[in-house]
């Protein structure tokens, strides 16, 4: 039983994180710590933590690395309630941790760096050597192969029980790696056996979470082809632009939702860079609100954005919205996850 309450979490690794967290930490502190996974999806477990004549218990949220990118969500998942929370993570680099510690968030490191406020208990260390370690699970899941696998079977999720060969040509990756990465999506709980044979996704909500923080981790940097700058007055115009390509980002939430106006404009296409140009009249400018990525997946996937037009699909717009810390794209995400993902 309890070896299922650890594979309820995003990983193994995950696990691991917090038992190594806790060890350095109790080293360090001579605190007692007891961790209990969870028994819901709202939180990893919780930490009952016990220093002297001082015991707290805090719910967990544990993630490999935290950065910027995936923090807007975290603080919006532990709302008010920052004293009941602790963020336990392998690696937090430095100007996030002063971030944390600005607002008041307790947060525990690997290396049993921590900052954690609550009643009379104040504990602050930052002097722990700290190599940025990646996550490195046993399997391929969330590395660029996995995440690729992961976009086009939660875009369409009736390919977790269609042929290899279709779920390798949608995700642009080698036919070999399919049974093992569905394999490893079984063992991490994200896949659940409905009938005989047939699968469904589950846990939903934390597998399309966990893809959109890995995403910016992982993928994302590898996509990114160049900036440009409209030539004309496209901004507002810039929807009746037809071509070979996919709004992401602010477009791509204006068009879900019709709740945005875009201030910069991502496109993703499997074209050259003088095509692109061409179609949306700009010129390339370090500077540019344009921003030019690869696209990853087929032009065959079929998803949730019928209709829609050119634009990339839900779990794409939201992992790019949800990253950013602007409230409105934030609020435009959370509509496309509620409306298209879930």
């Amino acid at each position: 039983m309890f070896h299922e309450q650890i594979i309820k979490m995003n990983s193994l690794t995950e696990y691991t994180i917090i038992q190594e967290a806790t060890r350095h930490f109790n080293a360090l502190t001579g605190a007692n710590t007891k961790f209990s996974p969870a028994a819901s999806e709202e939180t990893d477990g919780t930490l009952q933590v016990l220093l002297g004549k001082e015991k707290h218990t805090f719910f967990v949220e544990v993630k490999n690395e935290l950065r910027e990118t995936n923090l807007q969500p975290v603080i919006k998942h532990i709302g008010k309630d920052k004293e009941q929370w602790l963020i336990a993570c392998r690696y937090i680099p430095q100007p996030v941790k002063n971030q944390l510690k600005s607002l008041g968030l307790n947060y525990m490191e690997s290396a049993g760096n921590c900052f954690i406020r609550a009643g009379s208990l104040f504990l602050f260390i930052n002097d722990q050597a700290v190599t940025p370690a990646r996550q490195t699970a046993t399997g391929k899941l969330w590395g660029q192969s996995g995440l690729k696998f992961l976009f086009v079977i939660i875009s369409e999720p009736a390919l977790l029980n269609g042929p290899y060969r279709t779920i390798a040509k949608k995700a642009g990756i080698a036919l070999g790696n399919i049974g093992t990465l569905l394999d490893e999506l079984r063992e991490a709980g994200f896949a659940k056996e409905h009938e005989p044979g047939h699968f469904l996704l589950d846990h939903k909500e934390k597998l399309v979470d966990r893809w959109a923080e890995m995403y910016h981790l992982r993928l994302r940097p590898k996509l990114a082809r160049g900036r440009f700058r409209f030539l004309k007055n496209q901004v507002e115009n810039w929807q009746g632009i037809e071509g070979d390509f996919y709004w992401g980002g602010e477009p791509a939430g204006a068009i879900y939702t019709s709740f945005l106006k875009p201030e910069t404009f991502t496109v993703y296409t499997t074209g050259k860079a003088p095509d692109l140009m061409k179609t949306l009249a700009a010129v390339p400018a370090g500077d540019g609100n344009i921003e030019w990525m690869e696209q990853f997946w087929s032009d065959t996937l079929k998803t949730a954005d019928a209709g829609k037009g050119h634009v990339v699909p839900p779990l794409l717009a939201y992992a790019e919205l949800a990253a950013d810390l602007d409230s409105r794209n934030l609020e435009v995400a959370t509509r496309i996850k509620e409306n298209y993902l879930l």
